[in-house]
């Protein structure tokens, strides 16, 4: 099999181990400190190769990517042993397929910022002898299958996933008939036959397995997460907004049906923003605990997102990434404005990237809301690279030893933005010592700069793990213990009292 692996300690020096990630060559029995190097001996050591294999087994295809809105793309022809060839070199755009047989079928932004769907002869697999499939529409394409002799094609439109079925030749065929709200979680089929399984969820649908078979359009439930609750006691909806430049921003919206909306109600509202990747509406069993208790959850589909497509995702990130921010500050200030609640009944949360969103909230706006959830965050925008694999983000944030890069990162950095005697709202940051993926020391140096500069005797607190990192290892015990202090932290800030 064909594999990726990064360099062993002593192989490069301690600060370049997350780096140098190259393809080998393993046969079963062998020692693997002997596997071949296949591909990535000559490639700058922030490149991220990934490897696949077509289904007759003779053409390896190697990814390359360089960030979230490029990629290059070659191919061996395992038979004859030649060179890789170049399929997309050097184009500001993704490509994304599987081969079937000698055929690749590939999704591209080339020329196409919501995606569009090509064919190539792996014999002959140059650019201009590729075949269009399916042009650029409005939605974004996300993904796609080959079943049988049916393509399927999975779109957003306004964040909700609707499923295109075609012939591999492009030509239409039928809609998938999916629920009005929904996301795609994951889908699977056997490329040679129609039967395709599709996982669907929404806000208040557990996750839900169907069958579609691709030829006769039928679509039947299969398997769905047991989840105990009356459905009709509660509603789902999506709104739209004005963030600050005025562009239209979708948010979603989530509570139980007998609430009075009464501009006091207690709210959560929840963003990411980046990478391209999508808020879509998903189950979470947690959710309803806050819903059960008169809470309304909403969240923001915010720009550096892929909910658009390529433009929405580039709208949000490098010298764009105020954008992130301002949509998720318009999106607050519409929950109060349109009568949902006030500033000091809504709370905010988010992770990760979206830890980065939250920290920009409260150092941009610390008015807007009384508590927030800051997990797993990225805070210090001036050292971030300096930390394990970071340096791979500076495509989508940009590299502070740029000095026209470091300006844009300077001006949200939210570490840097802490200011003495401002009154910040209430603030739990969450990190693990054994997250590899962001630095503990964001969240510890945000919180410890915080308490000492807070002008308000609301909590800034930092909840620290051990032994598990960014949701790796997190044991179901633990996810428990989390979301006991998650939620007893909103509600005690938010007044909310808990209904059993």
């Amino acid at each position: 099999f064909y594999y990726t692996r990064f360099p062993s300690e002593g192989e490069v020096p301690d600060e370049e181990l997350f780096y140098h990630r190259k393809i080998y060559y393993h046969e079963l029995g062998a020692e693997p400190a002997d596997d071949a190097l296949i591909f990535g001996d000559d490639l700058d050591m922030y490149a991220w190769p990934g490897v696949s294999l077509s289904t007759n087994g003779r053409w390896l295809l190697v990814y390359v990517f360089s960030g979230y809105t490029r990629n290059d793309l070659y191919v061996k022809d395992l038979e004859s042993g030649s060179e890789f060839v170049p399929i997309a070199e050097g184009e500001d755009a993704r490509f994304s397929g599987y081969a079937i047989d000698d055929d690749l079928y590939m999704m591209t932004t080339l020329n196409a910022p919501n995606w569009r769907m090509v064919k190539a002869d792996l014999t002959d697999p140059g650019a201009s002898r590729w075949t269009e499939l399916v042009t650029e529409r409005e939605q974004a394409l996300q993904t796609f299958l080959v079943a049988g002799d049916r393509l399927l094609l999975q779109y957003l439109k306004d964040a909700t996933s609707v499923i295109r079925t075609c012939t591999t030749d492009g030509e239409y065929v039928r809609d998938v008939p999916l629920p009005a709200v929904c996301s795609v979680y994951d889908w699977t089929c056997d490329w040679r036959r129609p039967e395709v399984l599709i996982g669907l969820s929404s806000y208040l649908t557990p996750p839900t397995a169907y069958l579609y078979d691709a030829h006769d359009g039928r679509l039947s439930p299969f398997k769905e997460v047991e989840a105990p609750l009356d459905r009709e006691a509660y509603v789902e909806r999506q709104v739209w907004y004005e963030s600050k430049d005025g562009t239209r921003v979708p948010m979603f919206l989530a509570h139980r049906k007998d609430i009075e909306l009464d501009g006091g109600n207690a709210t959560l509202l929840e963003g990411y923003g980046g990478f391209a990747s999508s808020a879509t509406p998903e189950f979470a069993r947690n959710r309803f605990l806050w819903m059960d208790a008169g809470g309304v959850y909403a969240e923001a589909c915010i720009r550096g997102g892929g909910e658009y497509g390529d433009a929405w995702h580039r709208g949000g990130m490098l010298a764009n990434k105020q954008n992130s921010f301002d949509d998720f500050i318009a999106a607050a200030e519409w929950l109060i404005e349109s009568g949902y609640t006030n500033p000091e009944r809504l709370a905010v949360w988010g992770g990760s990237n979206g830890g980065l969103l939250i920290g920009a909230f409260v150092t941009q706006r610390p008015d807007l809301a009384r508590a927030a959830i800051c997990d797993v965050p990225l805070l210090d925008m001036v050292r971030f690279h300096n930390f394990y694999g970071a340096t791979m983000w500076t495509t989508e944030y940009g590299h502070p030893e740029d000095p026209e890069q470091f300006e844009w990162l300077y001006a949200y950095s939210p570490y840097h933005h802490v200011e003495p005697g401002v009154r910040y709202p209430a603030m739990l940051t969450t990190t693990a010592e054994s997250d590899t993926r962001v630095h503990p020391s964001h969240a510890m140096k945000m919180a410890a700069r915080m308490q000492a500069y807070t002008g308000s005797d609301r909590p800034i607190m930092l909840r620290f793990e051990r032994e598990v990192g960014h949701g790796t290892g997190t044991t179901m015990s633990m996810l428990l213990e989390q979301y006991t202090d998650y939620y007893s932290f909103l509600m005690g800030q938010l007044g909310v009292e808990y209904r059993r």
